[in-house]
């Protein structure tokens, strides 16, 4: 009788939804699944050093037999459990092509998620370095290449090389969204992979986990920034585990019903963040510098204009300023990236005349004088000159 599989796990790491995928595709039952938190250093406990001195995860119980490494464990697994199964057959020249792109995932795309989320989740980044970046890009680049004339990467059929490369180029693309114009083959190809009813279930819910994180770790390190400049002291940091739900209790859902972290308690006082404009203006811009496209595209310019019909709501009052009678970081805020979205999409002072009042009101400050407006000219340099190419 077969002994249950056991898998260290966490959904939201990409090795870790290739071996789910796999799972899927082959129909293994009773896998016991063991959550291993890297956020909180499961993985450098004593008993999981034990059986992997590496402390990576995803990694595999059979029996006695332990194996990690994501590329190893879905190999092993189609080898004892897939009967020569056309996702790694035994013909050695489809199995190279496939073992060839398992390499290219390990050493090129993995290595580029790497040194693009590792700073934000396990050091102070809040952005993407330029470096980080074009390594992405580089990855991307040479995916698009390897789909030129193929549906799949290693042939003319799906294979273990999709699985896992799918798994680390959609969370790729979480950090640095796959440009449909300049990627055409990587986006059908993935659209195809997202049709298989393993990545739905091994996949898609890990992703969504990934991004969620993604974004906490961005707004939690800025707040951690801005609690340093001020030099507050006595500040009680509380973890909230969104592994185990404990966003979605009902004592936390009471004071923030976005059940979104970072949140702050300030005595009675509870404030959380939730992001449109930024959004708005990066979907927009980013197909144009860095695409090589030379318009923007009309469904990014309609989610502009909805955050234009936010902002005019927002200074629907007697108030001068978006959060009372004086001048706030909120504006300031706000200011800095409304003036770059009318670039792109000058603000009707027709439709929207409390916004047009308020930039008006905004660029007689020194503030933004001093602080927004040689920023705003490089910008709209950029981006004439993008669009003039």
């Amino acid at each position: 009788m077969r002994m249950a599989l056991k898998l260290f796990k966490m959904d939201a790491s990409p090795p870790v939804r290739a071996v789910y995928m796999v799972i899927e595709a082959l129909k293994l039952p009773e896998v016991k699944y063991v959550e291993t938190d890297l956020l909180n250093d499961d993985h450098l406990k004593d008993d999981f050093l034990k059986i992997n001195p590496q402390h990576t995860i995803p990694h595999l119980t059979d029996g006695d037999f332990q194996l990690s490494d994501s590329h190893a464990i879905i190999t092993y697994l189609i080898n004892k459990y897939g009967n020569n199964s056309d996702l790694y057959p035994n013909d050695p020249q489809k199995r190279a092509m496939i073992d060839q792109k398992l390499h290219f995932d390990s050493g090129i795309l993995y290595p580029a998620l790497r040194e693009n989320d590792e700073p934000i989740f396990f050091g102070t980044a809040t952005s993407l370095k330029p470096g980080g970046v074009a390594k992405i890009k580089s990855a991307y680049d040479f995916t698009e290449k390897f789909l030129t004339g193929s549906k799949w990467l290693a042939g003319n059929k799906l294979t273990l090389a999709d699985i896992s490369c799918v798994a680390t180029i959609s969370t790729l693309n979480e950090l640095l969204p796959i440009d449909e114009v300049t990627y055409p083959n990587i986006c059908a190809w993935l659209n195809r992979c997202e049709e298989y009813e393993f990545y739905k279930k091994g996949n898609q819910p890990g992703l969504l986990e990934f991004r969620r994180l993604l974004k906490m770790y961005l707004a939690l390190r800025s707040v951690f920034m801005a609690i340093e400049a001020l030099e507050l002291e006595n500040v009680q940091m509380v973890d909230v585990n969104l592994f185990k739900g404990e966003h979605l209790r009902e004592e936390y859902l009471k004071v923030n019903p976005q059940h979104t972290v970072p949140m702050l308690a300030d005595n009675d006082f509870y404030i959380w963040d939730s992001g449109i404009l930024f959004p708005s203006l990066r979907g927009t811009v980013e197909p144009v510098l860095f695409w090589g496209e030379t318009s923007f595209r009309p469904e990014n310019l309609a989610k502009i204009k909805k955050a234009y019909e936010f902002m005019e709501k927002f200074l629907t009052n007697s108030k001068p300023w978006l959060t009372g009678d004086e001048v706030t970081l909120a504006d300031i805020c706000c200011v800095s990236t409304l003036s770059s979205m009318h670039v792109v999409l000058p603000i009707d002072a027709e439709d929207y005349p409390n916004l047009a009042s308020w930039m008006k009101l905004c660029a007689l400050q020194q503030f933004y004088v001093a602080g927004n407006i040689p920023g705003l000219e490089q910008f709209e340099r950029l981006v004439k000159q993008k669009l003039d190419t």
